[in-house]
């Protein structure tokens, strides 16, 4: 960004230190990796090792429908859920032993119970310690 003011005589100019845009940001990685894709739109979403040497190892859990609780204690949905062996074998496809990676649930899956909002969870490990992290695609 930047700021255009006038000047008077005798004003000086301050010392300034341009950050280039493209400026690597840190990984704030976390560990399980937690992604959340809900409804309506259901936007992809990716997921990514902090580490770009480290990669998706497993996925501890994965629900699509109306899976309940939080990262680290989802379980699936007593109603509305697909077959969470499905969405497991899925994600594991999509994803373990690959830096990043990006699900799709409602084009990958289907719809487990028509008209109803859903979201998609999931828990994966990256190897290494440093964690993962995860965006919506756009």
């Amino acid at each position: 960004k930047i700021l255009i003011e006038e000047f008077s005589p005798g004003d000086k100019l301050a010392k300034t230190t341009l950050v280039p845009p493209s400026a690597p940001r840190q990984c704030r990685g976390s560990d399980p990796v937690c992604p959340v894709v809900s409804g309506p739109y259901y936007e992809p979403v990716v997921l990514r090792c902090c580490d770009p040497s480290a990669t998706i190892s497993h996925f501890d859990f994965v629900g699509w429908g109306l899976p309940e609780g939080e990262c680290g204690n989802f379980t699936q949905g007593a109603s509305c859920s697909i077959n969470a062996t499905a969405a497991l074998v899925w994600a594991s496809e999509a994803c373990v032993g690959k830096n990043s990676c990006t699900l799709e649930p409602r084009s990958e899956l289907g719809d487990p119970c028509d008209g109803v909002v859903k979201r998609m969870v999931a828990q994966a490990q990256c190897s290494g310690d440093t964690g993962g992290t995860v965006f919506q695609q756009s």
